[in-house]
């Protein structure tokens, strides 16, 4: 599927052959159909390499050309596509660099493309014991399994308390955070902890929400960094079984806090929904997203389920929407 866009050549251009000989029609004929066989052997060998479940370590900002070139083409040619500026994608190609191959990653859209291509390729952990905890997903393999004693963080509940009520019955520690619901806190009847509280890259009592689906009104809520809420919880010295995160677009900023305190490295699963809005986060951000989502990759955290919500990858339009589930590799067992 990844050879078309790469031939040296026009396969069709044998159609009207000029009138030479027919032995040299065949000896062309012969050799296009060579080199496609062994570009696509070789391709397919690459991108077995490439997906290999136990590859952690990928450098997203160092794809190589053909990976790249592929991905870009696959997205002007997506029926889902209508912006004229993204179907010039192949003239706005950036050049590779000399000094390495693939290419530099300079613009917005080719940092979402990436980020688009990550949450839909081929999952980089197999896992072989996939259970549901109401719409999101969990893995049960060793060492990854969920079990008591567990702590498990939520963040973004809404109306929907079906993860956290199901992380409870399984004898798990659960505490649930969301500032936009009219809840104060308050502990629910089957041990689920509710704190009116919201997670962000900074601590700040009186954060002005932004206004979307969720919020109609003006909202002051209060703001808390992970590692600040750990310790006001009296969890400092304790890993998370589950980190669930749904914050509509603010994850980004909490992935950087994440990876600048060192939380990431102390959670066993991590389940997100990540959000690109076309009005946010700030596109000019899309860059930075890009690097700190490779630098939550070299953490150890691997795909072992994804689904998309939302996907218009439209420039005037466009709103990218997927829920991820990664086990992290990397995971200390005796913390």
């Amino acid at each position: 599927m990844f050879t078309s866009t790469i031939l040296p050549f026009d396969l069709t251009q044998f159609a009207n052959p000029p009138d030479h000989s027919i032995y040299r029609k065949m000896a062309r004929v012969n050799a296009g159909l060579t080199t496609l066989i062994v570009t696509s052997v070789g391709l397919l060998l690459f991108m077995n390499s490439f997906y290999r479940s136990n590859d952690t370590n990928v450098d997203l900002n160092q794809l190589s050309d053909s990976v790249v070139d592929k991905l870009y083409n696959r997205l002007k040619n997506d029926p889902s596509l209508h912006s004229r500026d993204l179907k010039q994608t192949e003239a706005r190609l950036p050049a590779p660099e000399p000094s390495r191959r693939g290419f530099s990653i300079t613009e917005w859209w080719q940092a979402s493309a990436i980020l688009k291509w990550d949450w839909e390729k081929p999952y980089e952990y197999t896992c072989k014991n996939v259970s549901t905890a109401g719409n999101w997903y969990m893995c049960q393999d060793k060492p990854f399994t969920i079990a008591k004693p567990c702590l498990v963080y939520s963040f973004g509940i809404y109306r929907n308390w079906d993860f956290d009520n199901h992380m409870r019955s399984m004898g798990c520690e659960v505490h649930s955070f969301d500032p936009s619901i009219k809840s104060e806190d308050h502990v629910k009847e089957n041990g689920v902890v509710f704190h009116k509280i919201g997670l962000a890259g900074f601590d700040d009592d009186k954060f002005e929400a932004r206004r979307d689906f969720y919020v109609r009104h003006k909202q002051y809520w209060k703001m808390r960094r992970l590692s600040t809420i750990k310790k006001e919880l009296g969890h400092e010295e304790r890993s998370l079984d589950i980190l669930k995160m749904d914050v509509e677009g603010h994850e980004w900023l909490v992935l950087k806090d994440l990876l600048e305190t060192g939380m990431l490295t102390t959670v066993k699963q991590f389940l997100i929904e990540w959000h690109l809005f076309t009005d946010f986060p700030k596109r000019a951000d899309y860059i930075g997203f890009l690097k700190a989502y490779d630098a939550m990759k070299k953490l150890g955290m691997v795909t072992f389920k994804h689904q998309f919500h939302h996907r218009i990858f439209d420039e005037s339009k466009l709103r990218l929407q997927a829920d991820a589930g990664y086990v992290n590799t990397l995971f200390d067992q005796g913390q």
